[in-house]
């Protein structure tokens, strides 16, 4: 019964995915540590992609849920590490509903990508490229800092690793 409900679960989380609405974060039941946290990986995959989607307007409830649960994951799940360089900061300037776009596409890279989780260089390169994607979709609305201009620009001549390690070492 246990198992049936948890893929009903999934099917209705999936669901909810594919027409870019919140994800849902039902509570998980009586399961053990490994699929408590397979399960919590999928729901944070969710509301990446999620963030990754949708205007990041943090007035509205369910943009708000997507980034608490996502900050809330990233410092406690014991699957992923992540690390908040200088140049996600400087990327994401004084435009504070960047950041979680940075912080969506590190998760969907790491989660994604599990053989590079640990890469931190390609982890910040994906997600610097993420950022700049979505910064620059109309339906996005996103003003773009001067630092996030420059490295699209860098990244427009194949230079944007080396703009951000610069920028993780000023």
């Amino acid at each position: 019964m246990k198992k049936f409900l948890l893929a009903l679960l999934l099917v209705a989380t999936y669901s909810e995915m594919q027409a870019q609405k919140p994800p849902v974060y039902a509570p998980i039941g009586n399961v053990s540590e490994a699929e408590k946290n397979a399960k919590l990986n999928e729901i944070a995959a969710q509301a990446a992609a999620y963030l990754l989607a949708v205007p990041t307007d943090t007035t509205k409830e369910d943009v708000k849920d997507a980034i608490g649960f996502l900050v809330t994951w990233m410092s406690e799940t014991p699957d992923y590490t992540f690390e908040v360089g200088p140049a996600a900061m400087k990327l994401s300037g004084e435009n504070t509903t960047l950041m979680p776009v940075f912080l969506a596409a590190m998760v969907e890279y790491q989660i994604k990508n599990p053989q590079f989780k640990d890469d931190r260089e390609k982890v910040m390169l994906h997600a610097s490229r993420r950022l700049i994607a979505y910064a620059q979709e109309p339906s996005h609305k996103a003003k773009m800092p001067d630092q996030l201009k420059k490295a699209a620009a860098a990244d427009k001549k194949g230079e944007l690793n080396k703009f951000v390690s610069a920028l993780n070492e000023e």
